[in-house]
């Protein structure tokens, strides 16, 4: 017979199992594939700039998340000037990728 100690077991998977900000990068490559766009280095630290500072704003119970996932794409187009671009499409893009994402961290396999 088994003892249990416990009924349930929660383990935060981001960063301490999988790879959050490698799972990001990808993700942002999804995205940007979506939108017809190359996926630079470039590109990348404009839309993490924005995607910063809108989860600060979040933080400070300035805008919903549901606002930030489609925003932050919104504000990236503007910034590189490619507004014909489906912004909510991309922020659509973005989630699904991240959620397929299983990028582990060094050491924990």
């Amino acid at each position: 017979m088994m003892n249990r100690r416990y009924d349930v077991l929660l383990c935060d998977a981001d960063n301490t199992i999988f790879d959050f900000a490698q799972a990001e990068v990808y993700a942002f490559a999804d995205a940007c594939a979506y939108g017809g766009l190359e996926p630079t280095k470039e590109l990348l630290h404009t839309y993490s700039e924005i995607n910063e500072a809108l989860w600060k704003l979040l933080e400070q119970g300035g805008i919903t998340q549901k606002v930030l996932r489609v925003r932050r794409f919104e504000q990236f187009l503007e910034a590189i000037g490619r507004t014909d671009i489906d912004a909510p499409g991309m922020a659509q893009a973005f989630v699904d990728s991240l959620g397929r994402q299983s990028v582990p961290i060094d050491g924990a396999i």
